[in-house]
Formats: C-alpha cells, sequence, structure tokens
C-alpha cells in the first residue's frame, strides 16, 4: 500500500485504477503506464457499475475518473467510491474544465483535478507529486478555482483556529508546495510537516489537502510569513 501524500513510498508501485467510457484513451494511458516505473499497469473500467464491483475485490491508492461516463455521472461515482473507499485517492481525469464540472467534483470528494489535454506523462508527473505531498491539479483548473474564490466574500472562520505555523504550511500548501519542499523551507523533516498538517486537517473538519486548500481560498486569506 502506498503511504499517505508526503511519506516517501520506498519504491513501491502506485496501484491505480482509470474510470473511462473512451475504449481507445483507456487502452492507450494503461499501455503508456505500464512502461513507468513507479506504477503497475492501471486497471482501466468503461463501466462505472463494473468499476465499483472491481473495487469490492481489489485495493487501489489512486482512482482517476472521467467526469462524462454517457448516462452516468462522474461527480456521483466520486462520491459512491468516497463513501465505500475512503482511504482511496479519487482525482478527476476529464476533457472537460466547465466551472460547474470543477466545483461538484471537489464537493462530491475529488482530491486532484487533471485533464486528458496534458500529456500522459504529465498526468503520470502530477501523480508522483501528489504522492510527495502537491497537488494534482492542472494548471488552469487551479487558476479557476482561485479566482471563483477571489470573486467570493466568504469568510470561513475555522482558518483561525489554526495555529501560526499551521497557517503557514497551508499557505505553502495553497501555493503549490509539496511536503518536503515545505519541510526544506521550514528547516523540518517532512514527517513533522504531515502530522502538522493532519492536525490541521481535523481542526479544519476537512479530510485531503485539496479541501484544506480550498477552504484557504474560500477565506481570501493572505500568506501568513515565517
Amino acid at each position: 500500500m502506498v503511504p499517505p501524500p508526503g511519506v516517501a513510498p520506498n519504491k513501491m508501485e502506485i496501484r491505480l485504477a482509470i474510470i473511462d467510457d473512451d475504449a481507445d484513451f483507456l487502452a492507450a494511458f494503461c499501455d503508456y503506464t505500464e512502461q513507468i516505473l513507479g506504477f503497475s499497469r492501471p486497471t482501466g473500467y468503461s463501466d462505472p457499475k463494473a468499476a465499483l464491483r472491481g473495487m469490492e475485490r481489489h485495493s487501489y491508492d489512486v482512482v482517476l475518473v472521467d467526469l462524462l461516463l454517457g448516462r452516468s455521472s462522474g461527480c456521483e461515482l466520486i462520491r459512491d467510491i468516497k463513501m465505500r473507499h475512503p482511504k482511496t485517492h479519487t482525482i478527476v481525469l476529464s476533457g472537460h474544465s466547465e466551472d460547474a464540472l470543477i466545483g461538484s467534483a471537489l464537493s462530491n470528494g475529488a482530491e486532484g483535478y487533471l485533464l486528458k489535454t496534458q500529456s500522459m506523462r504529465e498526468i503520470l508527473k502530477a501523480l508522483e507529486g501528489y504522492f510527495a505531498g502537491g497537488l494534482a491539479m492542472e494548471t488552469n483548473v487551479m487558476k479557476k478555482i482561485i479566482r471563483r474564490f477571489q470573486d467570493s466574500k466568504t469568510q470561513d472562520q475555522s482558518i483561525d483556529t489554526l495555529t501560526k505555523k499551521e497557517r503557514i504550511i497551508l499557505g505553502l500548501l495553497a501555493s503549490g508546495k509539496s511536503y518536503k519542499e515545505i519541510a526544506d523551507e521550514m528547516q523540518r523533516s517532512p514527517q513533522t510537516v504531515y502530522s502538522h498538517s493532519k492536525r490541521m486537517y481535523r481542526k479544519l473538519g476537512v479530510k485531503s489537502k485539496t479541501e484544506a486548500v480550498v477552504l484557504y481560498l474560500k477565506a481570501n486569506r493572505e500568506p501568513t510569513t515565517l
């Protein structure tokens, strides 16, 4: 099992599943990923119901989910996966990045949002970065999220419950830095930064780095300096 994001995987392969009704893309992605060091061959599912059945028999570290799956909703599928398998990471991999889709995916539990316009190598690099403590978020999608919350006047007072150190870490996570990069900047070990982050998530009432960053952006906070 791959350890939590930010903790070194010790050369263990990331177990990956992908759910997409585009058979050509599914086959090409699985064939390509199998050749990349650090990943086992992904399990490809074209049918959401088959994917849920398969996840009862097999464990995956991360599941990539397309959002438009014929008559099925990828956002609802993400919600079902998170309810049944809360420890499995779910990341969108879609050809669409409309604001409504991004918002729906994140609110249903997606922990990242990647696009098919990215090269397959870029997608896998993003996943590697995610398990190193970074964000699996395509650049333009992240800009849309930031713009959305900059336009919002909503403030979230739960940020005020954080210590100065926790606010610094959250601000650095929101800037796209990984746990290792934050540890280097703060002259702490990655495990220490990860432990601070877990306490911070509990205070905020969130379960993932992505949720915490979205909450931070929604609060429209200026970065806390060291």
